[in-house]
């Protein structure tokens, strides 16, 4: 059992680092609300433009008053689901379904001290081995299902942790979506495997976290292809550990009747997903899905950008830009040197969907670089998404992008939203599940 101060100082820890993170101030009259954000109604046209216009929907949030300048504490106060010090609130289109729990870690100056064996439907694996460069082996450490039929298996969900490296918990929210997928929106119970490797860093290490031949990282370097620093010499970019763990869905054999993977994050992991996106070397051919929710920054793959460049020399340097192949991870240097035409694209040719909450005018930063893309979060996405449009061949056909009503950086909310789960695993919403999500 876990303790619960441990417990309640992790939660509160999450809480101040994410409102930090987001930029948000103290609450401010309603009065001042409307002035600042897009109406409903405008939200709901943003929204509605969004399903068959993308870029015409990013251009109306571009104009949406004071769209670059963050106050997030005002936008929030409008919010589908109010904010809590978690998002462990179901949802209120989830026909009363209950919410499962994570389990929680303790958690010990900056790392967590011990990693839950399970938490709600799923269980913690370590049996994908693998060797680096200079073969040395290791074990990737994965969430899955409890149970599963290999055989039974027609579509994969792959998550990426968030910013405290946290795969119980975005395992226990897709989990969760799921089972609103199976109840409300005719997903079978059998057919769909949820997996979630794991992305600990050095002080998750020193804290006691990491156990016996795990991979583990340094801070926050899994999330921009980063070399592990254990364990003992091994070192492997988290982007080859992501390419290992498709190669066990994809080319193991070990589930003969796969038809889909989707590769899912939100907010860091979202950030991770699109640069993974762009710099994999996996086959076009595979049958993947990227979806991308409320990332802080994107990997632009031109020089272009919607905002002033001034006094920035590096905004088109990673993890921003591949404008420079030095300062590209090992993992995609040569390609981005030799091929970056292909590598762009095959990026451009693959299934893409980008989801972002209109609420989500925070993520203020004194990156430099990240400015050029953007003040605020829903601002970097709209420009993202003109930017996309602007290269040649315009807006790729297979990319999706919609602008969520009512919702800010909310992970469990984007994740468990209709279309995002629809993306995730198939079926079909009802319009009325759909009108309760956005507010109609």
């Amino acid at each position: 059992m876990f303790k619960m101060a441990p417990i309640l100082s992790l939660i509160l820890a999450l809480f101040l680092a994410e409102t930090a993170i987001a930029g948000v101030a103290a609450p401010r009259a309603a009065s001042s609300l409307l002035k600042r954000q897009a109406s409903h109604s405008n939200q709901q046209t943003i929204w509605q433009k969004s399903r068959s216009d993308p870029v015409a929907a990013a251009q109306l949030v571009l104009k949406i008053k004071d769209v670059n300048n963050a106050n997030a504490a005002s936008w929030a106060s409008d919010n589908m689901v109010q904010i809590k010090k978690e998002d462990n609130t179901q949802v209120p289109w989830a026909s009363g379904i209950s919410f499962d729990a994570p389990d929680i870690p303790n958690w010990s100056g900056n790392g967590f001290t011990n990693i839950p064996q399970t938490t709600g439907n799923f269980r913690l694996e370590s049996d994908i081995s693998v060797k680096d460069n200079h073969g040395n082996s290791a074990k990737i450490f994965y969430y899955v299902n409890k149970s599963y039929n290999p055989s039974s298996i027609k579509r994969a969900v792959v998550v990426w942790p968030g910013y405290y490296r946290e795969s119980w918990l975005y395992v226990n929210y897709v989990g969760n979506a799921y089972k609103i997928a199976q109840q409300d929106m005719g997903v079978s119970g059998d057919e769909v495997l949820i997996i979630a490797p794991m992305f600990l860093n050095t002080d998750d290490k020193n804290a006691g976290g990491v156990a016996k031949g795990q991979i583990y990282f340094q801070s926050t370097g899994w999330e921009a292809a980063g070399v592990s620093r254990g364990p003992n010499n091994f070192t492997m970019s988290s982007f080859k550990l992501m390419d290992e763990v498709l190669a066990h869905l994809l080319d193991s054999g070990n589930f003969p009747n796969i038809e889909k993977v989707i590769l899912a994050g939100h907010s860091m992991g979202a950030q991770a997903n699109l640069r993974y996106a762009i710099l994999t070397n996996r086959p076009t051919s595979d049958p993947l899905g990227f979806l991308i929710a409320n990332p802080a920054s994107f990997l632009y793959v031109d020089g272009d950008r919607n905002e002033s460049t001034d006094n920035c020399g590096n905004y088109d340097q990673w993890p921003n830009g591949i404008g420079g192949s030095a300062t590209v991870p090992a993992y995609a240097r040569d390609r981005v040197e030799n091929e970056k035409d292909q590598l762009v694209s095959n990026f451009r040719s693959r299934d893409v969907f980008f989801a972002f909450g209109l609420n989500d005018n925070g993520g203020t930063t004194g990156n430099c670089a990240k400015n050029t893309q953007g003040s605020t979060r829903v601002a970097r996405g709209a420009n993202y998404i003109i930017s996309l449009s602007e290269m040649n061949g315009g807006f790729p056909g297979n990319f999706k992008a919609q602008f969520y009503p009512r919702i800010s950086h909310q992970d469990y909310v984007m994740l468990a939203h209709p279309v995002s789960m629809q993306y995730m695993f198939g079926g079909s919403y009802s319009q009325s599940m759909l009108d309760e999500a956005t507010g109609n």
